[in-house]
């Protein structure tokens, strides 16, 4: 599994060398536009066709008999009742695509957030980075070493009643660093990017198990079990611009994705 997820980690990477070059929106569209094909291909291949579309048409036709019987409500009430019984069969007819999509969009979904949920440390300028210790851990006993081009702006704050131990970095270029933390003789690392554009980022490193590794993007969780709970970075939120407005990434693509894939459809002859 993590052979896989790593894989596709550099499979994403390669791919955003070339997305990175576009303005976040119109990569987001260029994305939204090939999933809309795969997910139509996949509609088309995996689901029955025929009983779609048939069960549109009843859907539609029933429809028509409302708007054409308004004042016969025994007509009106079988009318709603077979509309939603066709709406049951559609359905029934769509799992089956929609089963197969799940596991490929959550993937999907995943590597964009590690692109799109948080922009990449400016250069010259100060974030904080927090580590968080299990219970029962002195804070005390938790150093920090610094990669060159990473220095140190203020001393660090230790909260005692969150366990939490923060300190104020500043990047002095672009790049990606590795930060080292020690702990009662245990090193852990936490990787940080200050850069402008599409670079994968990972805000927090926490522990866990399989869950947390299917969510982590390039880096893998913390050992479980083990003093840290978590390591975190505050990079700033990304919000999409489109004309005078900005919107999170998710409702971008996914209105980008709808958009193409009712465009779409009629070319590709697949029934939705």
């Amino acid at each position: 599994m993590n052979a896989i997820l790593r894989g596709l980690d550099r499979g994403f990477d390669l791919l955003f060398r070339f997305l990175g070059l576009l303005p976040p929106a119109l990569a987001l569209a260029v994305l939204a536009v090939v999933t809309a094909i795969a997910a139509l291909l996949v509609f088309r291949w995996v689901s029955n066709q025929k009983a779609i579309r048939k069960a549109k048409d009843r859907i539609g036709a029933h429809v028509l008999e409302i708007r054409l019987f308004p004042d016969q409500l025994n007509v009106v009430g079988r009318a709603y009742l077979a509309m939603l019984t066709g709406t049951f069969a559609y359905l029934r007819h769509a799992l089956r695509p929609v089963t197969v999509l799940f596991l490929p969009l959550f993937l999907l979904f995943v590597q964009m957030e590690a692109y799109f949920n948080y922009k990449p440390l400016p250069v010259s300028e100060d974030f904080l980075l927090r580590a968080t210790l299990a219970q029962g851990q002195d804070i005390n006993g938790l150093q920090i070493e610094l990669p060159p081009g990473v220095e140190l702006t203020a001393p660090p704050v230790h909260i005692p009643g969150d366990r939490e131990v923060d300190w104020r970095l500043k990047p002095r270029k672009a790049g990606e660093y590795e930060v080292r933390l020690q702990f009662s003789g245990a090193e852990y690392t936490k990787r940080i990017v200050a850069d402008n554009g599409l670079r994968r980022v990972n805000s927090e490193r926490k522990r866990g198990g399989t869950w947390e590794t299917l969510l982590s993007q390039a880096e893998p969780p913390l050992p479980g079990g083990g003093p840290l709970e978590s390591i975190a970075v505050q990079y700033p939120p990304r919000e999409i611009a489109i004309w005078k407005w900005e919107f999170n990434w998710v409702l971008v693509f996914l209105v980008f994705m709808l958009a193409a894939a009712l465009a779409l459809k009629g070319m590709m002859g697949t029934e939705l």
